[in-house]
C-alpha cells in the first residue's frame, strides 16, 4: 500500500509543477500553447525524475545471489 500512495503523492506534485510552470509561461508569453505544452514537458521531467529518484533511494534488503529475484 505504501507503494501506491508515495506514487500518488509523486503524481500529484508533478502535476502540480505542470500546471505552475505551464501557468508561468502562458502569463509570460500570452500564448496557450506554449504554457500548455511546457506545462505538459515539466509533468513528465519531474515524473521520471521523481521515479528515478525513488528507484536510486529504494531501500531493499539484500538478497542472495544465488536466489532468483522473482522467486
Amino acid at each position: 500500500m505504501k507503494r501506491f500512495q508515495s506514487a500518488r503523492v509523486y503524481l500529484g506534485l508533478a502535476a502540480l509543477t505542470g500546471i505552475i510552470s505551464g501557468a508561468i509561461i502562458f502569463v509570460l508569453l500570452r500564448d496557450p500553447m506554449a504554457g500548455l505544452v511546457s506545462g505538459t514537458a515539466f509533468f513528465i521531467v519531474t515524473v521520471v525524475g521523481l521515479a528515478t529518484l525513488d528507484l536510486a533511494i529504494k531501500d531493499e534488503p539484500p538478497q542472495d545471489p544465488n536466489k532468483p529475484r522473482l522467486d
